[in-house]
């Protein structure tokens, strides 16, 4: 798998994640107690998932290794993980009831990571 293809696979995530919790906002942030508040902000959540989602695939169809993609690259990467840990911060503090959230942002978080090591030849320095 190639950085390139890495970004398609988070825009896949990304976008269907998003439009599903848009439109089911209850799954994301919630213990069996769905507020107002946490309805809110599941579908703020979900709009920016869809908004990566939307600039990864713009990535992918426009990659080439530079530069601005290698820092890109590694932010997706950091924002990856540090939501990785705050999702699980939530479901240990039982504000989410699985650890699904936990799971797929730290597995994109290290595919990212371990893509990038292994092209990061071929990024321009």
């Amino acid at each position: 798998m190639s950085v390139k293809h890495v970004f398609l696979l988070n825009a896949a995530i990304e976008g269907i994640g998003g439009m599903v919790f848009f439109l089911r906002p209850e799954w994301l942030l919630n213990n069996g107690q769905a507020t107002l508040e946490s309805i809110m902000l599941s579908k703020l959540i979900a709009f920016a998932a869809i908004i990566f989602g939307i600039l990864s695939f713009q990535i992918f169809k426009h990659f080439q290794y530079s530069q601005l993609i290698k820092m890109v690259t590694l932010i997706f990467m950091g924002y990856h993980v540090i939501t990785a840990l705050n999702m699980y911060r939530f479901y240990t503090a039982e504000l989410t009831s699985n650890p699904g959230a936990f799971i797929i942002h730290l597995l994109l978080g290290i595919t990212f990571g371990a893509t990038f090591l292994k092209e990061r030849e071929k990024f321009i320095n």
